[in-house]
Protein backbone atom coordinates (compact mmCIF):
# COMPACT_ATOMS: atom_id res chain seq x y z
CA UNK A 1 0.00 0.00 0.00
CA UNK A 2 1.50 3.09 -0.93
CA UNK A 3 1.35 6.59 1.43
CA UNK A 4 0.17 8.98 -0.13
CA UNK A 5 -1.52 11.80 1.43
CA UNK A 6 -0.53 15.13 0.38
CA UNK A 7 -3.39 17.37 1.58
CA UNK A 8 -2.37 16.40 5.04
CA UNK A 9 1.16 17.33 4.39
CA UNK A 10 0.95 20.01 3.09
CA UNK A 11 -1.36 20.91 6.69
CA UNK A 12 1.19 19.78 8.61
CA UNK A 13 3.86 21.77 7.22
CA UNK A 14 1.79 24.82 7.18
CA UNK A 15 0.91 24.24 11.05
CA UNK A 16 4.71 23.57 12.15
CA UNK A 17 5.70 27.09 10.46
CA UNK A 18 2.36 28.73 11.63
CA UNK A 19 3.16 27.09 15.41
CA UNK A 20 6.66 28.03 15.36
CA UNK A 21 6.26 31.91 13.79
CA UNK A 22 6.00 34.88 14.92
CA UNK A 23 2.83 37.49 14.26
CA UNK A 24 3.52 39.58 11.34
CA UNK A 25 3.46 43.17 11.36
CA UNK A 26 3.17 45.73 8.81
CA UNK A 27 5.27 49.05 9.36
CA UNK A 28 4.00 52.34 9.09
CA UNK A 29 4.39 53.99 6.37
CA UNK A 30 7.37 56.91 6.97
CA UNK A 31 6.98 59.89 7.43
CA UNK A 32 8.67 62.56 5.43
CA UNK A 33 8.65 66.59 6.00
CA UNK A 34 7.87 68.67 3.37
CA UNK A 35 9.69 68.56 -0.04
CA UNK A 36 11.72 65.19 1.53
CA UNK A 37 11.88 62.93 -0.98
CA UNK A 38 11.13 59.33 0.06
CA UNK A 39 14.14 56.92 0.08
CA UNK A 40 13.26 53.31 -2.48
CA UNK A 41 11.63 50.35 -0.74
CA UNK A 42 13.53 47.90 0.56
CA UNK A 43 13.49 44.63 -0.59
CA UNK A 44 11.49 42.12 1.66
CA UNK A 45 10.81 38.28 1.86
CA UNK A 46 8.18 37.04 -0.50
CA UNK A 47 4.48 36.72 1.18
CA UNK A 48 4.19 33.33 3.03
CA UNK A 49 7.97 32.72 3.56
CA UNK A 50 9.34 33.93 6.70
CA UNK A 51 13.71 34.50 6.34
CA UNK A 52 13.98 33.31 9.81
CA UNK A 53 12.09 29.98 9.07
CA UNK A 54 13.16 26.92 7.14
CA UNK A 55 10.57 24.23 5.93
CA UNK A 56 11.96 20.53 5.53
CA UNK A 57 10.33 17.33 3.37
CA UNK A 58 11.72 13.76 3.25
CA UNK A 59 9.97 11.24 1.02
CA UNK A 60 11.08 8.20 3.07
CA UNK A 61 11.48 4.43 0.99
CA UNK A 62 13.25 1.34 1.09
CA UNK A 63 14.86 2.77 -2.32
CA UNK A 64 15.97 6.19 -1.75
CA UNK A 65 18.50 3.92 1.17
CA UNK A 66 22.39 3.19 0.95
CA UNK A 67 22.12 0.04 -0.18
CA UNK A 68 19.15 0.20 -1.37
CA UNK A 69 16.02 -2.01 0.60
CA UNK A 70 12.83 -3.68 -1.57
CA UNK A 71 9.89 -3.58 1.05
CA UNK A 72 6.49 -2.25 1.24
CA UNK A 73 7.23 1.00 3.45
CA UNK A 74 7.04 4.37 2.71
CA UNK A 75 6.51 7.66 4.80
CA UNK A 76 6.90 10.93 5.15
CA UNK A 77 8.72 13.47 7.19
CA UNK A 78 7.97 17.41 7.80
CA UNK A 79 9.95 20.01 9.45
CA UNK A 80 10.59 23.50 10.33
CA UNK A 81 13.83 25.18 11.81
CA UNK A 82 13.74 28.11 13.38
CA UNK A 83 17.17 30.07 12.26
CA UNK A 84 17.72 32.34 15.49
CA UNK A 85 17.05 29.58 17.83
CA UNK A 86 17.91 26.48 16.43
CA UNK A 87 14.95 24.68 17.15
CA UNK A 88 13.40 21.71 15.14
CA UNK A 89 10.56 20.59 14.93
CA UNK A 90 9.55 17.28 13.13
CA UNK A 91 6.84 15.56 12.17
CA UNK A 92 6.92 12.02 10.09
CA UNK A 93 3.91 9.26 9.28
CA UNK A 94 5.03 6.14 7.29
CA UNK A 95 3.21 2.46 6.74
CA UNK A 96 4.01 -0.66 5.46
CA UNK A 97 7.34 -1.79 7.42
CA UNK A 98 8.48 -5.40 8.25
CA UNK A 99 7.27 -5.19 11.84
CA UNK A 100 8.00 -1.98 14.77
CA UNK A 101 10.20 1.00 14.93
CA UNK A 102 13.73 -0.25 16.81
CA UNK A 103 15.60 3.13 15.70
CA UNK A 104 15.00 5.79 14.20
CA UNK A 105 17.66 8.80 13.16
CA UNK A 106 18.48 11.72 11.61
CA UNK A 107 22.10 11.10 10.22
CA UNK A 108 24.50 13.43 8.67
CA UNK A 109 25.09 12.95 4.87
CA UNK A 110 28.94 12.75 3.83
CA UNK A 111 29.93 14.55 0.70
CA UNK A 112 29.89 11.64 -1.63
CA UNK A 113 26.22 11.06 -0.65
CA UNK A 114 27.07 7.89 1.76
CA UNK A 115 25.54 7.73 4.68
CA UNK A 116 27.11 9.78 7.77
CA UNK A 117 27.49 9.58 11.42
CA UNK A 118 23.78 9.88 13.51
CA UNK A 119 23.30 13.30 14.15
CA UNK A 120 20.20 12.85 16.31
CA UNK A 121 17.66 10.62 17.58
CA UNK A 122 13.94 11.14 15.91
CA UNK A 123 12.58 9.88 19.15
CA UNK A 124 11.64 6.93 21.60
CA UNK A 125 9.21 4.21 20.60
CA UNK A 126 8.11 5.97 17.22
CA UNK A 127 4.75 5.33 15.81
CA UNK A 128 2.79 6.80 13.06
CA UNK A 129 2.71 9.46 12.89
CA UNK A 130 5.34 10.89 15.59
CA UNK A 131 5.57 14.47 16.52
CA UNK A 132 9.44 15.43 17.98
CA UNK A 133 11.96 18.74 18.49
CA UNK A 134 14.72 19.22 19.25
CA UNK A 135 17.35 22.19 19.62
CA UNK A 136 20.47 21.94 17.38
CA UNK A 137 23.83 22.95 17.35
CA UNK A 138 25.03 25.42 15.07
CA UNK A 139 26.92 22.71 12.99
CA UNK A 140 23.99 20.30 13.00
CA UNK A 141 21.86 23.78 11.91
CA UNK A 142 24.98 24.24 8.95
CA UNK A 143 24.82 20.98 7.65
CA UNK A 144 20.94 20.78 8.14
CA UNK A 145 20.56 24.46 5.88
CA UNK A 146 23.12 22.74 3.01
CA UNK A 147 20.76 19.11 2.39
CA UNK A 148 23.23 16.86 4.44
CA UNK A 149 21.14 15.71 6.56
CA UNK A 150 18.84 12.35 6.23
CA UNK A 151 16.11 10.43 7.98
CA UNK A 152 16.07 6.27 8.31
CA UNK A 153 14.17 4.07 10.21
CA UNK A 154 15.35 0.64 11.27
CA UNK A 155 13.26 -2.55 11.98
CA UNK A 156 14.49 -5.80 13.30
CA UNK A 157 14.63 -7.40 9.93
CA UNK A 158 16.14 -4.56 8.07
CA UNK A 159 18.57 -3.05 11.46
CA UNK A 160 20.57 -0.69 9.10
CA UNK A 161 17.58 0.78 8.06
CA UNK A 162 14.08 0.04 6.14
CA UNK A 163 13.31 3.21 4.97
CA UNK A 164 14.98 6.67 4.83
CA UNK A 165 14.91 9.67 2.63
CA UNK A 166 16.80 13.05 2.47
CA UNK A 167 15.67 15.84 4.13
CA UNK A 168 15.05 18.73 1.35
CA UNK A 169 14.48 22.45 2.04
CA UNK A 170 11.08 24.00 0.31
CA UNK A 171 11.56 27.40 -0.88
Amino acid sequence: MAFAPRLPTLLALALLTACAGRPLQQASPPVLAQGQAQEPAQPQAPLGREPDRAAFKAVLSGSQLSPAVSGAGSGELVAALDRNTGLLRWKISFAGLSGPVRRAMFHRTEPDGKPGAEALPVGRNVTSPYEGRASLAPAQQADLLAGRWHVRLSTARNPQGEIGGPLIEQR
